[in-house]
């Protein structure tokens, strides 16, 4: 979290009462994130020094009709303050801030080629089971990887890549096979 994406999801935060509240406003944040990851003509028009003050708003009113009007507000602000490009990333870090407070942890999944949500969704599972409370993964790509998974969660490595495997095979001949 940057300082400034930290201050902005921070107040989004303040905003949010209870738990039912936490979940719709972690899955519209999600929303957002894909919304404006798919159409960065979008965030592009609403940096734009060319659209007045009201006309942003009134195109944030109408593309995100159906949101709720706190969030409405907040991307208003966000576009006004001229942190648009920052909304991302603001949005990724309101939704750590939510997890961290209904105990959802949340981690990185390795991997040579993208993963389709099934299989992050299954490695969720099993790493949730292991770790006693629900996970949740960002996939990345590492082309270094020959196959396989690494899971980063704080500080704890699971590590069933190719590659891990190959290094820990090599030391165990390197120390005579034992």
């Amino acid at each position: 979290m940057s300082e400034l994406t930290k201050r902005y999801a921070e107040g989004l935060y303040s905003l949010v009462q209870d738990e039912a509240d936490f979940l719709s406003y972690k899955e519209e944040a999600s929303m957002l994130i894909n919304i404006f990851s798919e159409n960065e003509d979008y965030v592009y028009t609403l940096n734009s020094a060319f659209l007045s003050k009201e006309e942003k708003v009134k195109l944030i009113n109408e593309t995100l009709k159906g949101f709720h009007p706190y969030m409405i507000s907040f991307i208003s602000v966000i576009s006004d303050n001229h942190r648009i490009n920052e909304v991302i990333d603001i949005l990724y870090d309101f939704i750590s801030l939510i997890n961290e407070k209904i105990g959802v942890k949340e981690g990185l999944i390795y991997s040579s080629e993208p993963l389709s949500e099934e299989e992050i969704r299954q490695v969720e599972d099993s790493i949730s089971k292991r770790e006693r409370r629900k996970v949740e993964l960002k996939n990345l790509i590492d082309t270094t990887l020959i196959g396989g998974v690494k899971v980063l969660i704080g500080d704890k490595v699971y590590d069933g890549t190719i590659k891990n495997k190959l290094e820990n095979l090599k030391t165990t001949l390197l120390r005579g096979g034992n």
